[in-house]
């Protein structure tokens, strides 16, 4: 009677040890940093809101590749990281002036990047003539591909997308260092103020 008794208890045992499935899987690891799929699906969908589904559960060999590749651009980034704190060189003068500057691009670029989003259909084509119409000055439409041409092949279209959001960059830039200037002032030591 004890065996059955001392087995199903083994079992039990046995089964309350077992680790649950892990719902964030780690995709890699960098000096004992971890880098999870979740921090990997929110970095996807704030970069490329637009494509970040077909970008992290697009089957095809392209994609699986494209993807493997961010990762290890990832990996390099931060293993880059971990060894200039390893060695120190982030503790030096030059390193502090350069994360400022790269922290300052950063900065820039997200706010930009938010300020211009992702392009209305109406938006697209209004770019698309805009172009159409920069291109074919002087009546010479031959050979350019009509919108529907456009709309309809990924690479082309996504062409489009960048051209717009290009010019709407631009004009974030203007508007975004004209805040900077009224929200945050800076002020100079008398001999050491920047030519205008």
């Amino acid at each position: 009677m004890r065996t059955p008794l001392l087995a199903a208890a083994v079992l039990l045992l046995l089964g309350c040890n077992q680790a649950p499935q892990d719902a964030n899987p780690v995709l890699f690891n960098v000096g004992g940093q971890k880098f999870t799929e979740r921090e990997f699906t929110e970095m996807v969908r704030a970069i490329e809101p637009a494509k970040a589904e077909d970008i992290l559960k697009n089957p095809k060999p392209e994609a699986q590749a494209a993807r493997a590749g961010f990762l290890g651009s990832l990996a390099q980034d931060r293993a880059i990281l971990a060894y200039a704190k390893k060695t120190g060189i982030d503790q030096g003068t030059i390193y502090r002036m350069l994360m400022v500057q790269a922290q300052a691009q950063a900065a820039m670029k997200a706010m930009i990047s938010q300020r211009v989003g992702e392009p209305s259909e109406t938006q697209l084509q209004e770019a698309y003539g805009t172009i159409k119409a920069k291109n074919t000055q002087g009546g010479n439409a031959a050979g350019f591909p009509s919108l529907e041409e456009v709309m309809a092949n990924p690479a082309i279209k996504s062409q489009l997308v960048n051209a717009w959001k290009q010019e709407r960059s631009q004009a974030a830039v203007q508007e975004l260092m004209k805040e900077v200037k009224a929200q945050v002032p800076v002020t100079f030591a008398e001999g050491y103020q920047p030519v205008e």
